[in-house]
């Protein structure tokens, strides 16, 4: 997971404005380079209020959006009269799958020195010994 960062705080005198975290945004700003810069190395994602860091889904504020996708956002319009509260974000990076190929060539077997062989006995002439 990363640092939580926020990279804007909403203008509560602009009912148009709003808080807004977007991944596209945050992962290419080098202050940030969320993931590395890599979009699709973005697995999970959690948004919460900077102030009392309670988590974005219990803050009672209004459509809400906080997804792999955008990151975050908040309209103030939606939220009026009170606005938008200031968010972070926190992401999950995580590399894709890799797959590894092995080959295995196996060694040839060596053999060495003559094979095992019973020993071998003779019976021939001997000469007759003299005293």
């Amino acid at each position: 997971w990363t640092d939580w960062v926020s990279s804007h705080t909403p203008n509560l005198d602009n009912v148009m404005g709003g808080d807004y975290e977007y991944l596209n945004v945050l992962a290419h700003d080098t202050h940030f380079n969320l993931c590395g810069g890599d979009m699709s190395m973005v697995a999970d994602i959690d948004c919460r209020e900077i102030n009392s860091q309670t988590p974005w889904s219990s803050t009672g504020q209004l459509d809400l959006v906080c997804d792999t996708q955008t990151g975050f956002y908040c309209s103030n319009s939606i939220n009026y009269p009170e606005g938008c509260h200031d968010y972070e974000i926190s992401v999950l990076c995580q590399c894709p799958p890799t797959t590894v190929q092995t080959t295995t060539t196996p060694k040839p077997t060596q053999t060495t020195g003559v094979p095992h062989q019973p020993p071998v006995t003779t019976t021939g002439y001997q000469p007759p010994v003299t005293t």
